[in-house]
């Protein structure tokens, strides 16, 4: 889903972290994206992308962008490229500066540890429920943006 307001999607961003690390997984990419979001919504009080953050068993996860990862598993590409689902609309100033942020601060972590330290913050453990379906624990703007400002603080 494009956001209309910046014109990228969350592919736009999923391939800006390849570009940075062609050996990035697929759990490494969620959290990033996780990040991106919170870091941009804290600074801009808007989301970056569309597409829904859910609070899975794994951590923070976008549907989409674990749906077309796994696909490119199961077809053995040796990294993964979302070009096919990409807006290919360039980045703004303030979206390159918050992904290069995001980048610097979690692009040397484990895919290991950024998970560990999802399942640690507040927005995940709030949403988070073991007996609803995944797509029914939308962790919602709102919180992530409360939660990044008050980190950022």
């Amino acid at each position: 889903m494009v956001n209309p307001e910046n014109k990228i999607n969350v592919f736009d961003v999923a391939q800006f972290f390849v570009n940075k690390d062609k050996t990035i997984n697929k759990t490494k990419i969620q959290k990033l994206l996780y990040y991106a979001q919170g870091y941009y919504l804290a600074r801009y009080n808007k989301v970056l992308f569309q597409d829904a953050i859910e609070a899975w068993p794994y951590g923070p996860i976008i549907s989409s962008v674990y749906a077309e990862t796994l696909k490119q598993e199961f077809q053995k590409q040796y990294y993964f490229d979302f070009s096919s689902q990409m807006t290919n609309s360039p980045f703004t100033e303030e979206q390159k500066a918050i992904l290069e942020q995001v980048f610097d601060d979690f692009g040397n972590l484990s895919d290991k540890q950024l998970s560990k330290k999802t399942y640690n913050e507040f927005p995940w453990k709030t949403t988070y429920d073991p007996h609803k379906l995944y797509s029914k624990c939308i962790i919602k703007p709102s919180i992530l943006s409360r939660f990044f400002k008050i980190k950022k603080d």
